[in-house]
């Protein structure tokens, strides 16, 4: 049997990278099958470069120089473009020739024939083949501090046009030539698509559904990086324009391959402490706004805020590049994931993705349990108040106005009509444990985005206390039991203050009390880290729970930590986009409860102070629950083991209140606290 026709196909890149990157980008391509691989080096390293080329289909050059401009080097992407401009004229002799970014690798969707098989193929008449983009995502048990470490990847989320059938209309007279035409050629028409066909709203509802709020505002079409794909052109042709991600022949037409037969994965982040290098340098040189988009400005801004946050610089890697079972299976039913197979092997490909199906990573990660945790944080950005976001906006006016008026049963009113049925139960079903040998456990309470957790793996990592370990959002033991209603169903974080249901009547029955206890200690037990006789158990809702949580455990202790809600209320916005108003509201109400219900087995703890001198705060904590040190220190998160106050960004950012709100505040709880906010709100009319 005759063996099927290919045509050589080469690559070339502009590149400024580590060796190693550059020697995988090199092995991919060339297991691909290019013939010819030319490499532009920005920043040429002959050492690096010499290296490389000891691959005779390797070829490193520096790249082609280009005028100055108001002496300023020309832009990068021009260098980009004459880099590819000179492969082709100059330097490629194969039969087609593609430009790519060192963090770009082609990869074949499903079985195919040869790149190069597939390209003798394609008719003459098209004189350049594009090729659709995809992006490359960590899934579970991948390792996100390893490059390439990602095994799938997310196809660009497009706008979905009506079907219409094409419209029929004569032909326009354009002159002369035109009436002889149809003088000559009656009742000639022409085929043509509308010129503005409707478009439904199927994109943003599915980039809200999978991303949530945080992540949604920097990715276009559902991508962090680009979503043109990119072009391989045929040699020898001419072309009107060249660009980065497509060409104009000038006689003959494009071929596009729309999510068919191959893929451009794009490694926007190749790994996190890649994806930090990158954006640490683009924050701190001088970029080219007119070349950027806006979410790409917006991502910039956003990362200078928070540079020097770990933590807040750790959810927005994850939120953009990080996704669940549950977000891959969402984008599975649209057809638009894949699962990266033989990545640096000899035979890489793409196989798509159905839902349900979650082949296993490579096994360098974090188990499924570890992973678990920090997917359910993910899925909890994107569930709460859903509901609230897509209200009627007379039902969001309503709620606002309450507050506005301190009318709470307005505001509960207005909330009910939204419907409690519409907000996920995140609780987890939970198998209750034979036996228990908790005796004791301390609360740790406060609102959303105070700093609980921070508090917790302080006090965990420095005493002797037993501690949740669970794949529910930050270990909440609200979430690991179903005596208890958790307060998602009261508008979660930012509203749950303001609904008496949340707070929970104290159980007045001896034997009821002890019946809760014994069950919420038993469904806990089956998710403890540790053999201590002491359960510590975090969840920032008990602020509002205290005197039901004092009846059913008798000599519980309670710590409540608080923080200046000006920073609470910015925070927990990527939780819940309500006016600032409202959300300063809640953090009020939530602290008029705590103080309203404060006894003396109650400590406050100030998020500033905690952050200021952690051992003095620890010490008090140590002799406020009698707590024994630990021999050794625990583990401590990696995320909070350099404690800093993060106050500043939010505060600075932060807008004026509304005076009326001052003003009806007869009891003000951040004065009791030591916060001064004359500068937080509005002078009075």
């Amino acid at each position: 049997m005759a063996s099927m026709r290919e045509d050589s196909w080469s690559v070339c890149a502009t590149v400024n990278e580590r060796a190693d990157v550059l020697e995988a980008f090199v092995a991919h391509y060339r297991a691909m099958g290019a013939a010819e691989i030319f490499l532009f080096f920005d920043q040429p390293d002959q050492e690096l470069m010499q290296a490389l080329a000891r691959d005779e289909g390797v070829k490193c050059l520096a790249s082609v120089e280009l005028p100055a401009i108001d002496g300023k080097p020309a832009p990068h992407e021009d260098r980009q473009k004459n880099n590819f401009r000179h492969a082709m004229a100059h330097l490629s002799s194969a039969n087609w020739v593609g430009h790519v970014d060192a963090d770009e690798l082609l990869f074949p969707i499903g079985e195919q024939a040869s790149f190069a098989q597939f390209l003798a193929a394609v008719d003459s008449k098209f004189k350049s083949v594009k090729i659709s983009p995809a992006e490359a995502v960590f899934g579970p048990s991948d390792n996100m501090d390893q490059a390439w470490g990602a095994t799938y990847a997310r196809l660009p989320i497009r706008q979905k046009q009506a079907e219409k059938p094409a419209q029929v209309r004569p032909m326009p007279n354009r002159g002369l030539f035109s009436r002889l035409v149809r003088r000559l050629r009656p009742g000639k028409v022409e085929q043509s698509k509308p010129k503005n066909p409707p478009t439904f709203p199927d994109r943003q509802v599915l980039i809200r559904d999978v991303y949530g709020p945080l992540a949604r505002k920097f990715l276009q079409q559902g991508l962090a990086g680009h979503f043109s794909g990119k072009s391989f052109l045929r040699r020898g042709e001419s072309f009107s324009d060249i660009t980065l991600h497509r060409a104009t022949p000038v006689n003959g037409e494009i071929l596009n391959l729309e999510g068919e037969r191959f893929a451009i994965v794009h490694y926007d982040a190749m790994s996190y402490d890649d994806w930090l290098r990158k954006w640490r340098r683009r924050a701190e040189k001088q970029v080219n706004m007119v070349m950027m988009s806006d979410r790409r400005v917006a991502m910039l801004d956003e990362f200078r805020m928070y540079d020097g946050n770990a933590e807040r610089q750790r959810q927005l890697f994850e939120a953009l590049n990080v996704l669940d079972r549950r977000q891959l299976d969402l984008l599975a039913g649209e057809g638009l994931a894949y699962a990266i197979k033989g990545a640096g092997s000899s035979t890489p490909k793409l196989e798509v993705l159905t839902p349900g199906e979650v082949p296993a990573g490579r096994g360098t990660g974090p188990s499924l349990e570890e992973f678990a945790k920090g997917s359910a944080n993910r899925a909890w950005d994107k569930q709460y108040h859903r509901a609230v976001e897509n209200a009627d906006p007379e039902v969001i006016a309503a709620m606002r106005d309450g507050i506005a008026k301190s009318d709470f049963d307005q505001y509960r009113t207005a909330f009910a009509r939204i419907g409690t049925d519409r907000f996920t139960d995140r609780r987890k079903l939970v198998e209750p444990s034979e036996s228990t040998t908790i005796d004791n456990v301390i609360f740790i309470a406060g609102v959303h985005r105070s700093g609980t957790t921070l508090l917790e793996s302080l006090i965990q990592a420095r005493f002797d206390v037993r501690v949740l370990r669970a794949p529910v959002p930050e270990n909440e033991g609200q979430f690991l039991q179903d005596v208890m209603r958790d307060e998602v169903a009261y508008g979660g974080p930012g509203m749950f203050a303001f609904f008496d249901q949340s707070r929970l009547s104290p159980v007045v029955d001896p034997a009821l009390a002890a019946q809760a206890r014994a069950q919420l200690l038993l469904q806990w037990d089956h998710w403890t880290l540790g053999d201590s006789a002491t359960l510590l158990e975090k969840t920032p809702a008990n602020i509002v729970r205290m005197p039901y949580l004092r009846s059913v455990f008798p000599g519980a202790k309670f710590i409540v930590l608080v923080r200046d809600p000006r920073a609470v209320v910015l925070s927990v916005k990527k939780w819940n986009p309500s006016p600032n108003e409202l959300l300063f509201m809640n953090w009020c109400s939530a602290y008029a409860a705590a103080l309203n219900d404060l006894d003396d087995d109650c400590l406050f703890v100030r998020y500033e102070d905690l952050c200021n001198d952690p051992e003095r705060e620890l010490e008090r904590i140590g002799a406020f629950t009698s707590l024994g040190e630990r021999s050794l220190p625990g583990m401590q998160q990696r995320r909070f083991e350099d404690v800093r106050n993060t106050n500043d960004s939010y505060i600075q950012s932060f807008g004026r209140l509304p005076s009326a709100l001052k003003q009806r505040l007869v009891f003000r709880p951040w004065e009791i606290f030591g916060y001064d906010l004359e500068d937080a709100f509005e002078a009075p009319k």
